[in-house]
């Protein structure tokens, strides 16, 4: 029985393999702008880039020893960043530099997903 009816919808199969009516280009479907949606989207979860002072935490009364640090709204954090060496402003002393970064406060540091050194 299950035989018979694979047989009968070959024929079917075969019609609708054979190309006579194709679905059109996701570009005509509409596909297209929902990628760019998407797109959007992940470039909107990405902060913008701000700029912050940046300091060495051995100029820091509150920290006392070397490391990286960015004042954001007013309090001094830890800067996370790859590739960012342990003591990047230690030589600046007091008046230290200004950054460019994109990131987000994560367990108390401010991990950068986007770093630039302005001065």
């Amino acid at each position: 029985m299950k035989t018979s009816r694979l047989l009968l919808l070959l024929p079917v199969l075969a019609l609708a393999c054979s190309g006579e009516e194709q679905p059109a280009p996701p570009e005509e479907t509409g596909a297209a702008p929902a990628a760019e949606q998407a797109a959007d989207q992940a470039d909107a979860a990405v902060p913008a880039a701000e700029v912050h002072k940046a300091i060495c935490g051995h100029a820091l009364e509150e920290v006392g020893h070397c490391g990286n640090y960015i004042e954001v709204d007013g309090k001094w954090v830890e800067l996370s960043y790859p590739g960012l060496g342990a003591m990047e402003y230690c030589s600046l002393g007091d008046k230290g530099c200004e950054v460019k970064v994109a990131g987000e406060i994560k367990d108390g540091k401010f991990v950068a997903v986007s770093y630039e050194k302005l001065n």
